[in-house]
């Protein structure tokens, strides 16, 4: 795996966080406990088809793969660079005999055939944890690549604004981080990389920063929008911190 720049944030800085048997047990429960939230249920319903062939990326224990799968979502893929991640979501999928193809890949290189996948979600925090822009692009990018003509994409970016609206414990981790300039002592990018207290490294992108990647990477913004614009209301099972972008191939 690369990294992007020195000692600092890579892929296996990202990656290293997220190989204890903590965060195994902690996405774990997401995939039990949790299921999908309010608003992804609803794009899910409204963007994909039953018949569709979807990748889950950046799986982690399967959340959203296992729990579409179970609402009649079954030509389903997901990919993860965790190793221990995948493991445990084969173990999820067998224990109930779901069909559900997971496998270990970088999102950035996958082994997919050009146009594969009709639809694909990218979940939660995940994308705002690959490091650099550079290699956002890169994975927007690759993913266009796998997807059929049409293909829809959603793709959830976590927001500060949003953070500071609805999850004040979260925004005052953001400015201790800023304060004590941890962005720098990591190596990272810019202020908007933030090394979060439990060792994970998240990049808040504005709006306009996303919306200028996904133009460069071929996919079309559909529109994009928080949980309490699609819902009507603040999303019950969700911290409500992520911004939705749609995209279509």
């Amino acid at each position: 795996m690369k990294n992007c720049r020195g000692l600092g944030v890579g892929y296996q800085y990202v990656l290293d966080n997220y190989m204890c048997n903590r965060q195994l047990d902690y996405y774990t429960k997401r995939v039990l406990e949790k299921g999908l939230s309010e608003a992804e249920e609803l794009l899910l319903n409204c963007y994909f088809e039953n018949t569709d062939t979807i990748l889950d990326i950046g799986t982690g224990c399967g959340r959203f793969a296992y729990n579409s799968y179970e609402k009649g979502f079954t030509d389903m893929y997901g990919i993860d660079m965790n190793p221990k991640f995948i493991g445990r979501a084969l173990q999820i999928g067998e224990s109930k005999n779901y069909d559900i193809n997971y496998s270990v890949q970088n999102a950035q290189y996958t082994t997919f055939k050009d146009k594969t996948f009709e639809s694909a979600i990218f979940t939660s925090d995940g994308f705002s944890q690959i490091p650099g822009n550079g290699n956002k692009l890169a994975v927007l990018k690759e993913i266009y690549r796998i997807m059929k003509p049409f293909g829809i994409l959603i793709l959830a970016v976590i927001d500060e604004n949003l953070i500071r609206e609805n999850s004040p414990e979260y925004a005052r981790i953001i400015d201790k981080s800023r304060k004590n300039e941890d962005w720098k002592a990591k190596n990272f990018y810019d202020k908007n990389d933030i090394f979060i207290y439990d060792g994970g490294y998240i990049h808040f992108a504005s709006i306009e920063e996303t919306t200028d990647l996904i133009s460069k990477s071929g996919f079309r913004l559909l529109f994009n929008a928080d949980h309490k614009y699609i819902l009507g209301h603040n999303d019950k099972k969700s911290l409500n911190i992520s911004r939705f972008f749609v995209l279509t191939k």
